[in-house]
């Protein structure tokens, strides 16, 4: 289902730029791919124990990014895939922000983000003794929906935002059980979904210095019942060398209930 989603998207930009009345003079479509190194903490339980693990872990990050602009509406999506020490991760994000009004000083704006990971774990018996091995399979769909004001002051744009956030994890873990004169015995598959609601309150910012460099940024809580708030950060510089083309660096943390994630990517951006 990843794939299809990711295909999905990458068409559907494309299809919006080519019917577009007004995209040969007012559209802006930008490309970026990247590499980088990425930062995984997850977290899970192992059915019968009543202590949660915690699996650190890191490596290398791989993406793409997409974004086309018309006045008043802005259409994006990203998609990256991690290779780290024990495990492996896709992620797909699709958004898309309207402003209402002309552009000015102040327009209402609306926001729709969903998100897709997909992240599968294999551990050894040094990691979940006395177990002889130990799989961790997840997928994690996060819808966000905002509403929020978004002030211009000079090169400065400044968006607050409230709005929902609905996150449905699905979990499987699985275990050939532990050895027992030699074979394995007490083996277990683990099923769960759990569907997590938050009100969520942040901010967008946005600052060009120069007509070359860009300073991208959104910023948001979660706050879920009787749960500790959850923080998010994404952030992007681009450093353009022409109007065409430039380098751009993400730098990303998000938390959610069971995994956290920080990572750093860098790579070319063309602008058409």
């Amino acid at each position: 289902m990843n794939r299809i989603f990711a295909i999905f998207l990458t068409l559907a930009l494309f299809c919006i730029s080519a019917i577009s009345e007004e995209a040969p003079k007012k559209s802006v479509f930008v490309f970026s791919a990247a590499t980088g190194s990425i930062n995984n903490e997850v977290k899970f339980e192992v059915p019968g124990s009543s202590v949660s693990q915690v699996l650190k872990d890191s490596g290398q990050l791989y993406g793409i990014y997409m974004l086309y602009a018309v006045p008043n509406l802005i259409i994006g999506s990203s998609g990256d895939f991690s290779i780290l020490g024990k495990s492996s991760e896709n992620n797909y994000l699709f958004f898309t922000r309207y402003f209402f009004g002309n552009e000015g000083e102040i327009q209402p704006v609306f926001g729709l983000t969903v998100d897709y990971i997909s992240f599968y774990t294999q551990l050894n018996t040094a990691d979940v003794p006395p177990l002889s091995s130990l799989d961790v399979d997840s997928s994690i769909w996060g819808t966000h929906a905002t509403a929020g004001i978004s002030f211009k002051i000079s090169d400065l744009k400044l968006s607050p935002f409230i709005g929902y956030f609905n996150e449905q994890v699905n979990t499987v873990v699985t275990s050939p059980g532990m050895l027992v004169a030699g074979v394995n015995k007490y083996g277990f598959k683990s099923t769960s979904y759990v569907s997590l609601n938050y009100f969520s309150l942040g901010s967008g910012f946005d600052l060009v210095l120069y007509h070359f460099l860009r300073l991208s940024s959104s910023v948001y809580f979660r706050f879920g019942q009787n749960e500790p708030a959850l923080f998010t950060a994404r952030n992007r510089i681009d450093v353009f060398l022409s109007r065409e083309f430039g380098l751009s660096c993400k730098i990303d943390y998000f938390q959610d209930k069971y995994e956290t994630n920080s990572f750093i990517t860098v790579g070319p951006v063309l602008v058409f």
